[in-house]
């Protein structure tokens, strides 16, 4: 079988025609036909790079791909920072929901009562109120903010002690006789 001819191809014809055309430095068939493949606008001639070109192209493009490599680094630290952020501001949001407070009180004015040595109450929250708890007496009171639930409590010791002082230690049952043994502790009549 004889070979066949291989024609150019029409536009490979028209590019070699057309005055207009840019003509690499070097005009062989095989770069002539491989470059009228491509578009006008993306036609490029390029010199052979040496190896000085080439290692200095691969130099660039290693320092970009570090700086992206470093960037997505960064952004995945952000965002590892940003959800533990996220993360703690919920807790701080719950602690500051459930947390527990000790006050001391040194006085029960207005009532004619002085306290002797501090008591501590605690405060805690208890769905839409607070909570206050004199523990040592087992006396608790509540209020609608933390202030009002420790002036609650203050009034339910004063009005204890007035009321157990007044009964006296042998009309009183075991619990209320330790109770008002507690608030002597803490509290003497002016």
């Amino acid at each position: 079988m004889p070979p066949t001819r291989r024609r150019l191809p029409s536009a490979l014809v028209h590019a070699w025609a057309d005055p207009a055309w840019e003509r690499p430095a070097h005009e062989d068939l095989g770069s002539l036909f491989a470059t009228c493949r491509v578009p006008r606008a993306t036609r490029i001639f390029a010199p052979k790079a040496t190896s000085s070109v080439q290692a200095d192209i691969l130099n660039v493009l290693g320092i970009f791909a570090r700086d992206a490599g470093k960037r997505v680094e960064t952004e995945l630290r952000i965002g590892v920072l940003e959800k533990a952020i996220l993360e703690m501001r919920s807790t701080v949001d719950q602690l500051a929901r459930g947390r527990t407070i000790h006050v001391p009180i040194s006085s029960l004015a207005p009532e004619p009562y002085a306290v002797v040595k501090p008591l501590v109450a605690v405060v805690v929250p208890d769905d839409d109120q607070f909570i206050a708890s004199f523990y040592d007496a087992n006396l608790h009171s509540s209020g609608d903010t933390e202030a009002e639930a420790i002036d609650n409590l203050k009034e339910v010791i004063a009005s204890t002690f007035r009321r157990l002082s007044e009964l006296g230690d042998k009309r009183l049952g075991p619990l209320p006789a330790k109770q008002l043994a507690t608030l002597n502790e803490f509290v003497r009549a002016d």
